[in-house]
């Protein structure tokens, strides 16, 4: 099984999110127009929308900036709201996950991390940290 599909199965588990997108979500990409940029977990929360992307190494700083322009366009936005993609939202906030490592780290819209979450799914769980965000 992926990460991506194991990350969401913890995300509904978790019962944080209003919305849970299958992995894999594709979203058309106005900077490559003809093209679509994946993925890999969205959840939706009262109004902020959070993105995770997923990896067995380091995060790749230059795709969770992307994911913030992507997200924060307004066009984008009304779009995938018009067709009922996905629930309004106010807020974006992304964020990188390493299930071989347990972390969860959010990321500031400059590619600066901003806060750092170890989980062992001992004591403290992967659910427990997405339920506290």
């Amino acid at each position: 099984m992926s990460d991506e599909t194991k990350f969401k199965r913890v995300m509904a588990s978790s019962k944080a999110f209003h919305q849970i997108k299958e992995p894999g979500f594709q979203v058309y990409n106005p900077r490559n127009p003809g093209t679509h940029v994946e993925i890999d977990n969205i959840g939706v929360k009262g109004t902020t929308l959070f993105i995770f992307e997923g990896s067995k190494g380091e995060p790749n700083i230059s795709q969770l900036k992307e994911r913030f322009f992507l997200f924060s366009n307004i066009l984008i936005k009304n779009q995938l709201i018009a067709d009922n993609a996905l629930l309004n939202y106010a807020e974006v906030r992304v964020f990188y996950y390493n299930l071989k490592t347990n972390t969860v780290a959010e990321y500031a819209k400059n590619g600066t991390r901003k806060e750092t979450w170890k989980y062992d799914n001992r004591r403290t769980k992967l659910k427990d940290v997405l339920r506290n965000l």
